[in-house]
């Protein structure tokens, strides 16, 4: 809240010399009422500046910093609310945490646990009611090659390219997240809200949003993606597992390498199957039909497709949605 001290004898003074001055022009005018429109006005004016105040934010800046050894460390994880976060490279072999807050208060400054294996990084204390800006920048060297989990609320998590980590864990509630170009054996990324956007990954993904979007670009390795309504829109360069999407209303988007082998189920209840396969193509055992030019296939509102490529398929491509459209296209 901001508290704004008025003189009141400057304010007495100025009703005093209005009145009179009010006075001349409409005789018989009450002191009464002259002093009722003041206050009202005196209380309309502190109410708009304290409001007003209010609204504007310090910019942040940086107030804190921080630089960890990683010898020996497996792990680091990061938990932060609100606060974006971004993640570079070091140049050099230590890790550095940056804290831009709009209030340089050692009070806001990190929560750090630190063992033998392990960093966590949690927010210090926060504003519950007035306006506070904050956003975090971490260093990591190059060749840490450990676990990394990263866990917001609202705020954004960006990483630059190109990192390469044991296991690499995102979570966010309504935070975007843009990842450049990464090495995992297992990165896994969930959100509710929040836009998904992967440049290039190698290893399994396990993706989940409700409502946003999940696009991965330049995929080798495997992959689960799962939405409600958000799309979900991959292109692997190669499959070396599986790959399973599921969504309840968005669409499915897939890019497959033309010389890849699999066997191919894609399933809607009430939306379309577009896939790029002619002699590989088995009917469903049904009375539907599908129509379409050599080029692609199309099967309105059929329950189930179904495709391999090879004598030997090596991995298995599942596709599912109950009214999203499924397009599959070779790259």
């Amino acid at each position: 809240m901001c508290l704004h001290f008025v003189d009141i004898h400057q304010v007495e003074c100025v009703k005093y010399n209005s009145w009179h001055r009010y006075a001349q022009m409409k005789p018989g005018y009450s002191v009464r009422k002259f002093l009722h429109k003041c206050s009202i006005l005196l209380c309309v004016g502190l109410f708009v500046t304290s409001t007003l105040s209010g609204c504007f934010v310090a910019h942040a800046s940086l107030a804190n910093s921080r630089s960890f050894e990683l010898d020996d460390v497996t792990y680091v994880s990061l938990e932060y609310g609100i606060e974006n976060i971004s993640i570079f490279a070091s140049d050099t072999d230590e890790m550095v945490i940056k804290e831009y807050l709009s209030e340089d208060d050692s009070a806001y400054f990190a929560q750090v646990t630190q063992n033998e294996t392990g960093i966590v990084i949690e927010q210090g204390e926060r504003h519950t009611g007035d306006p506070f800006d904050a956003y975090i920048e971490v260093y990591l060297p190059l060749t840490y090659e450990g676990a990394l989990r990263i866990k917001t609320t609202s705020g954004s998590i960006r990483i630059e390219p190109t990192f390469t980590f044991d296991t690499l864990g995102i979570s966010t509630t309504g935070g975007p997240v843009n990842i450049g170009t990464v090495s995992a054996e297992s990165l896994s990324v969930d959100t509710d809200a929040g836009r998904v956007d992967i440049s290039g990954v190698t290893g399994h993904v396990r993706c989940g949003s409700n409502t946003g979007s999940i696009k991965i670009g330049s995929l080798q390795g495997s992959g689960t993606f799962f939405t409600t309504s958000g799309k979900i829109d991959v292109d692997f360069d190669s499959i070396e597992g599986d790959l399973k999407a599921t969504s309840t209303s968005g669409k499915i988007e897939l890019g497959i390498p033309n010389e890849s082998y699999w066997s191919f189920v894609a399933s809607s209840i009430d939306g379309y199957i577009r896939v790029p396969f002619d002699d590989e193509l088995i009917l469903p055992s049904d009375d539907s039909t599908v129509d379409g030019s050599t080029e692609t296939q199309e099967k309105e509102k059929t329950s189930v497709l179904e495709a391999s490529r090879g004598l030997h398929p090596e991995h298995s491509i599942i596709l599912t949605t109950d009214s999203g459209t499924i397009s599959v296209h070779y790259l």
